[in-house]
């Protein structure tokens, strides 16, 4: 059978499919996808901070800055001696396998931030935070995530 292969792009230039398109057809017979997943995870331990959300900045809630949390383990490093941390660490790296291999959808790529902390696209969790924010019937509630 006839066929052409056609090279399709994403947004991202990593993103590209081959696809096989049946030369008479113009059906689409084969596709696979060459998007290559690379985890990078940063995780942040806030050391029991207390945070209040009725005053806090974007800035006091994001992970990996300096003024904020710094990072405690980022991708590459070996496990540290706080269990939380590696605990979110090991999630995130089982998270993006999972979505990369039944999926093909990359999670780091997909689902990130990047702070400009030099860290790049990464997924990013702190650990250890304490919320205190005022609800809606006036109190002021303690949260440990």
């Amino acid at each position: 059978m006839p066929a052409y292969s056609v090279p399709v792009s994403g947004v991202d230039p990593e993103d590209t499919w081959p696809v096989v398109v049946g030369a008479d057809s113009g059906q689409v017979l084969q596709l696979w996808g060459e998007t290559k997943a690379a985890t990078n995870r940063v995780v942040c331990d806030a050391n029991r901070k207390v945070v209040d959300l009725d005053v806090a900045r974007l800035a006091d809630l994001r992970r990996g800055i300096g003024t904020a949390f710094s990072a405690t383990r980022s991708e590459g490093q070996a496990a540290m001696s706080m269990a939380d941390v590696n605990s979110v660490y090991d999630f995130f790296g089982k998270a993006q396998d999972f979505y990369s291999r039944y999926a093909s959808y990359d999670l780091t790529n997909n689902i990130d931030a990047d702070y400009r902390d030099g860290k790049g696209k990464a997924l990013r969790g702190t650990v250890r935070t304490y919320e205190v924010e005022t609800e809606s019937d006036g109190r002021r509630h303690t949260q440990c995530p």
